[in-house]
């Protein structure tokens, strides 16, 4: 062939790479296979990693407001049984009871976990609080 068109044809050489150069359709499907269950197990393990930041912010949300919480609580109290006392003072006794109803509330709220009852004592919190500053209204601050 070399002398009859006058080409320049070097004689065959053996391949440096061992390797295969064609795969198989079941290798091939394997391997796409592998990869994305790879790329899948990355999203999984990325979802997961950003729910549980997610669920440790919201845990100190929640420790947080429970805190917030027990605070309100505990200066609800010596203010409910002052506001009682004064009502029972001034003669109003449906006041006096209804803040004696507010105190027991209270009490029984504290006897709980704050992570369970810290939603539930808001309100009492708030009435409380609305209690006491009407009591005090009525008497116009003079005995604060």
């Amino acid at each position: 062939m070399r002398d009859e068109m006058n080409l320049d044809v070097l004689p065959p050489e053996k391949k440096k790479a061992t390797a295969k150069d064609r795969v198989e359709p079941e290798e091939l499907a394997l391997r796409k296979d592998r990869q994305k269950l790879q790329n899948n197990a990355r999203k999984l393990l990325r979802a997961d990693q950003l729910a549980r930041k997610r669920n440790q912010e919201q845990a100190a949300r929640n420790a947080a407001e429970a805190n917030r919480l027990a605070e309100q609580r505990s200066e609800a109290a010596p203010a409910l049984a002052a506001a009682e006392e004064l009502a029972k003072r001034q003669g109003d006794s449906q006041g006096a009871e209804r803040l004696k109803g507010l105190r027991e509330r209270l009490k029984r709220s504290q006897g709980h976990s704050t992570a369970v009852r810290a939603p539930r004592t808001a309100p009492i919190a708030q009435k409380a609080s609305l209690a006491v500053d009407a009591a005090f209204k009525a008497i116009e601050g003079d005995e604060r």
